[in-house]
């Protein structure tokens, strides 16, 4: 766990500055002129014929600021170079902020990038790639998503749920053909351009993510979500937590070790702005509780504390669901060619989190901070406790 209270966060003269420039609106015109003249462009980009995974080339991402090993990072050290300017804020319970900014180090661009000799599949040549590049940041203060109240990390999803909604509003006049949306959040010290307490990436461009596709495909083919796939196909031992409106599970797919998913028990959610209030608190709830759970787990079985949170949202997927990507263990050969050897069942996986949650996570946030993950003492606790019953 890292130390929260070695650095308070982002200076209040560096925090009420960045305030007093917010307008009151969302100005897309002036958003992309920012991003023309702020931000690095990527330098093209091409689409693999046998999958139809998009690979975009972008070297500005190399000179991303990395911050996992306990010096500042560019929110609390308050770098107007680093930090753009903010498009939303909303104040926490502590008096902090959560925010949305343009992201510096963007991928993508609202001017596009083409494809790389101009050859790919037949429907996609001459079809630029366009979009942008965004930062929700949970709170301005140095703490990590399960190191903040409940209600406080839902702000992050109310944002999100905002921005999304004035992307598919069709205000988003630069961006050509189908607006889609995409989320993900990546936390941990050998994921580049990281930091302790690191932002959610939203992105809107013309084009689909490949996995958000084959969800489209699997509810046409099926009849049936693939989130509702897996709630009817997950058996009890499968099951980790009910957190009211959401469920946490495990799949009979997971590929890694603590690989986990949630899902809304509505059937009917596609994107974030079909969730109402209690549901984007539930949604805080579950996705606090699991990145406390990793920072816990992973230094237990030696590994570091990383992980990524990938969202499947878009109209026509049916339901939209989130997966736990935590790096519990390396790809291999194989696993690169479609075989995927994992060292671990989805039961256990199951069992180490309920066994977990079921002690840790249920009490005041507070006393989390009793316990240090990386204490040889806590390891030991750990590993006794929640993850060697679950092998057994």
């Amino acid at each position: 766990m890292m130390d929260s209270r070695k650095y308070a966060g982002m200076p209040k003269e560096k925090l009420e500055m960045f305030l007093t420039k917010l307008n009151g609106g969302v100005d897309f015109r002036q958003i992309f002129q920012n991003v023309r003249k702020d931000c690095y462009r990527p330098g093209g980009f091409s689409i693999d014929p046998r999958t139809g995974d998009e690979i975009i080339f972008s070297t500005s991402r190399d000179k991303r600021p990395t911050t996992y090993n306990g010096e500042k990072c560019v929110i609390c050290k308050g770098e107007e170079s680093e930090i753009l300017p903010f498009l939303m804020a909303q104040k926490l319970s502590s008096g902090a902020y959560s925010f949305v900014n343009e992201n510096k180090y963007a991928f993508l661009n609202p001017d596009g990038v083409f494809l790389l000799g101009g050859k790919g599949r037949k429907e996609d040549d001459g079809i630029p790639l366009r979009g942008g590049n965004f930062l929700v940041w949970p709170t301005t203060e140095h703490k990590e998503i399960y190191e903040i109240p409940y209600e406080d990390h839902a702000v992050s999803f109310h944002l999100m749920r905002k921005l999304e909604g004035i992307f598919l509003s069709g205000v988003f006049e630069e961006i050509s053909g189908r607006e889609s949306v995409q989320v993900i959040k990546n936390s941990g010290s050998s994921i580049p351009g990281s930091h302790v307490h690191g932002p959610y990436q939203v992105t809107c461009s013309n084009r689909n993510l490949r996995k958000i596709n084959d969800d489209i495909k699997f509810m046409k083919r099926e009849g049936i979500s693939f989130a509702e796939f897996l709630d009817k196909d997950c058996e009890p031992l499968l099951q980790i937590a009910d957190y009211d409106t959401m469920k946490l599970a495990v799949h009979k797919y997971s590929r890694r070790p603590l690989e986990a998913v949630i899902y809304p028990k509505d059937k009917n959610v596609e994107v974030f702005g079909d969730l109402n209030d209690k549901q984007l608190t539930d949604l805080a709830r579950v996705t606090s509780d699991v990145s406390f759970a990793l920072s816990f787990l992973m230094p237990a079985m030696k590994r570091s504390f990383d992980y990524s949170f990938g969202f499947h949202i878009g109209k026509g997927i049916g339901t939209m669901y989130v997966e736990v990507f935590p790096s519990s263990q390396r790809p291999g050969g194989f696993e690169r060619l479609g075989r995927y050897i994992c060292q671990g069942t989805p039961p256990q996986t199951a069992a180490i989190y309920r066994n977990f949650l079921n002690v840790l996570a249920k009490g005041n946030i507070i006393t989390r901070y009793d316990l240090d993950p990386t204490d040889e003492y806590t390891i030991n606790y750990i590993n006794r406790q929640f993850i060697q019953p679950a092998l057994k």
